[in-house]
């Protein structure tokens, strides 16, 4: 809960929010060799177009009224479940005093 709250604050400080999109690359690699026949020479290295995921972090817009919305939304169930967390710790605490 804390983690989205500081998430939606630095939003509402930014202006913008972060989307995280995966996009694919493409490099030069090493292709696997078949195998060869004992006392046969090797076949010389040959290079193979490959790709690979890349992850990348792209501003995104947001509704700032919406953000703010969701942020009072936020604190407030974190309050809530807060609450309901001091009953069990000290339910708990009575039970295993330190």
């Amino acid at each position: 809960m804390d983690r989205l709250i500081a998430e939606t604050e630095g939003n509402l400080a930014r202006g913008y929010a972060f989307e995280t999109v995966t996009v694919y690359e493409d490099y030069w690699a090493y292709c696997p060799q078949p195998p060869v026949a004992e006392g046969q020479p090797a076949p010389p290295p040959r290079l193979c177009l490959d790709e690979r995921a890349v992850t990348e972090q792209r501003p995104k817009a947001i509704d700032l009224n919406d953000e703010a919305r969701k942020l009072a939304s936020l604190k407030e169930k974190r309050a809530s479940l807060a609450r309901q967390a001091e009953k069990v710790i000290a339910a708990c605490k009575a039970q295993y005093p330190e």
